[in-house]
């Protein structure tokens, strides 16, 4: 598996639909503005400002987008979330995250690549705050 990634945006149009298809790498969204719903099989989720998508290889999915929207992706190539998790009990192939945590982590590395020019690799204490994020399950109480 390659550990180096790349970054790239898009700006959506509202009402701009995508029917089902999928992609063949590892994507990490952030959603900068806008609101859009992405479906997979039968559950839809809707997603804002901050959200975080992470969607493996394969994941064959629709989006409709709301209003405009501007979103920054990191591509991993030849990765899926479960490889890069200590738990594979933590690694849903599709999971949207709206919590300020994971988006904080996202938009460190976002803009420090995007300023630098740089690029950044799976180690990097970011990505590795992204995915704690992503996978973080609830602490049990005491």
């Amino acid at each position: 598996m390659t550990d180096s990634l790349t970054f790239d945006s898009n700006v959506y149009s509202a009402g701009t639909r995508h029917p089902k298809h999928q992609h063949d790498v590892l994507h990490m969204s952030l959603v900068l503005y806008g609101r859009l719903s992405e479906t997979v099989g039968h559950t839809t989720e809707s997603a804002g400002p901050l959200s975080v998508v992470v969607k493996d290889p394969g994941v064959v999915h629709a989006d409709d987008f709301l209003t405009s929207a501007k979103l920054v992706r990191v591509t991993i190539p030849a990765a899926t979330i479960d490889a890069l998790l200590d738990d594979p009990a933590r690694s849903a192939p599709w999971r949207w995250t709206h919590h300020p945590v994971a988006a904080n982590a996202f938009l460190r590395l976002a803009e420090r690549v995007n300023k630098d020019r740089a690029t950044s690799h799976l180690c990097d204490p970011d990505i590795v705050d992204l995915l704690a994020a992503i996978s973080a399950r609830p602490a049990l109480p005491a």
